[in-house]
């Protein structure tokens, strides 16, 4: 108890360093970005310059988002949440990054419940995207271009709760590991690989939905990461009420 309670502290103490740095960061990063992209566009004739002027487009793209992360960590950014079908937002993040995790030698599986049809909760689409983002990824890392990826999701109609499991067949986590895997800039891959914010965001962002996010792994295993969120008062959209929101593009 004691020990929770500092990492507590410390917690609250470095959300509120970051988000006073993260504040002064962005708005350099932001006029740093914008006339990188102006300059981009008056380089049509300069074409061997366009590439470096693209190089400092995409790291301070990098760098911005990285800042992102860092505000929702400590909360300083709420997103509007509206009316979502957990599905398509599922699998709408499949699609971003189905083309990057095929190629690299890994099986996508692919079920959703309902046969696909939608399942509505409070959230936002975006938010959720990130999360699923973060977890293919990490799957993908582990899996070192072998192996295959589970994505599913799940109603559990008398708990009134809509579940998200992202499972891979790689190397699996130690109980230490997965002890501190949600502490923020805690990271298992090598350096200039991760930042080890993705996951801490991660689980801020299903406590803002409201929900739990659990993993069970072993050594040589693999890992499973389920996320359990509420559904709307009307789940399967019987009712009237706000409209889903779209997917991500």
């Amino acid at each position: 108890a004691k020990s929770k309670l500092i990492q507590s502290e410390k917690m609250s103490a470095f959300g509120q360093m970051s988000a006073g740095i993260a504040h002064e960061v962005k708005n350099p990063l932001a006029g740093i970005l914008g006339y990188a992209q102006i300059v981009k566009k008056k380089l049509d004739d300069r074409p061997e310059l366009v590439a470096h002027v693209e190089i400092i487009e995409k790291e301070t793209i990098r760098c911005k988002e990285i800042v992102e992360n860092l505000m929702r960590f400590a909360r300083q950014e709420k997103a509007q949440f509206v009316r979502i079908d957990v599905n398509r937002a599922v699998r709408d993040s499949v699609r971003l990054v189905e083309h990057q995790i095929s190629v690299s030698g890994i099986k996508i599986v692919q079920n959703y419940a309902l046969e696909g049809g939608p399942i509505f909760i409070k959230g936002n689409t975006n938010q959720l995207q990130q999360v699923m983002l973060n977890l293919m990824l990490n799957a993908q890392h582990a899996m070192e271009s072998k192996g295959s990826l589970t994505v599913s999701t799940h109603y559990d109609e008398k708990g009134g709760r809509a579940m998200v499991v992202v499972s891979d067949t790689g190397v699996g986590m130690p109980p230490e590991v997965q002890s501190r895997i949600f502490e923020p800039f805690y990271t298992t891959k090598g350096v200039g690989k991760g930042t080890g914010l993705g996951l801490s965001v991660s689980i801020g962002i299903v406590k803002d939905h409201k929900g739990t996010i659990e993993v069970e792994s072993s050594p040589g295993k693999g890992s499973s990461f389920t996320i359990s969120i509420p559904v709307d008062e009307d789940p399967l959209g019987k009712a009237q009420g706000a409209p889903a929101q779209a997917g991500a593009a």
